[in-house]
């Protein structure tokens, strides 16, 4: 199961239902097994069921935003967390019990779920397991290339240089799963992306670079292993999603971690 609740399937489209089996492949066997992702995208068309669902104080929240964006993608990072945590306890989406905890991170009330939300334009992602879980998503888009410097390890041009991507699908994947991997530690940048070292990369399904810029629909699918300074390793899987919606073309990175060694369940 990838986490597609039967009655919201057009919340999901099928490049996304794609990219999250494709994620769940990829970290089978390290905390995979137990592993849910599902996929919203914004559509005013939604936008009264979901706040029908928020508690009192998240319907307050996601009322004082200064930015209609933000309040967005409060409101649909909590819907693809909802729909996701009732497919999997056969409830309904108002019933689950959610609270921010004091590193900011989102927990489940009265349940041993782990859940990492993430959210880029339009679209939210939410993940649910057993054990610990970071996802993150992010656009190829252009960045300052001073993030290099904020976010490499000294070790890390070794394994990058070996990518099939241009410098700035690099960049952004680097980005992402660094920050999947904070996230999923609950430091956030409170730990410096610098302390965490990628391990050599696993690539399959990317097609050459020149079939990338010529819009190949070839999804770059991969995974990695990240330690970080201190001890703990994290598997990160990491597969391109091109939405192609209607008013623009865009691409991103998602990324989910887990735990290289998961803590047994139960």
């Amino acid at each position: 199961m990838t986490g597609t609740p039967a009655n919201h399937r057009d919340s999901m489209p099928q490049v996304w239902e794609r990219a999250a089996r494709r994620l769940k492949t990829m970290v089978s066997g390290s905390g995979g097994s137990d592993l849910h992702l599902h996929a919203v995208t914004y559509g005013d068309e939604h936008v009264q069921r979901w706040r029908s669902w928020l508690s009192g104080s998240e319907g307050k929240k996601a009322g004082s935003f200064g930015s209609k964006k933000r309040s967005r993608e409060f409101l649909a990072g909590r819907a693809a967390a909802r729909e996701l945590l009732a497919h999997a306890t056969g409830g309904r989406p108002e019933d689950v019990g959610l609270k921010v905890a004091p590193d900011d991170a989102v927990d489940v009330v009265g349940s041993n779920w782990h859940l990492s939300i993430a959210h880029c334009g339009p679209h939210a992602v939410a993940g649910i397991s057993r054990d610990r879980i970071g996802l993150d998503l992010e656009e190829i888009a252009p960045r300052n290339p001073d993030v290099k410097r904020f976010l490499s390890h000294p070790d890390d041009g070794k394994v990058l240089q070996r990518l099939p991507f241009d410098a700035r699908a690099t960049l952004i994947l680097v980005w992402s799963i660094k920050e999947a991997v904070l996230k999923a530690r609950r430091s956030g940048f409170r730990t410096s992306p610098k302390k965490l070292r990628l391990m050599e990369m696993g690539v399959t399904e990317a097609g050459a670079s020149a079939g990338e810029a010529s819009g190949s629909t070839v999804p770059a699918t991969g995974v990695t292993d990240v330690s970080v300074e201190g001890g703990d390793s994290w598997r990160v899987a990491f597969t391109r999603v091109r939405p192609e919606m209607l008013d623009r073309k865009a691409a991103y990175w998602w990324t989910v971690a887990v735990p290289v060694d998961p803590e047994p369940s139960g």
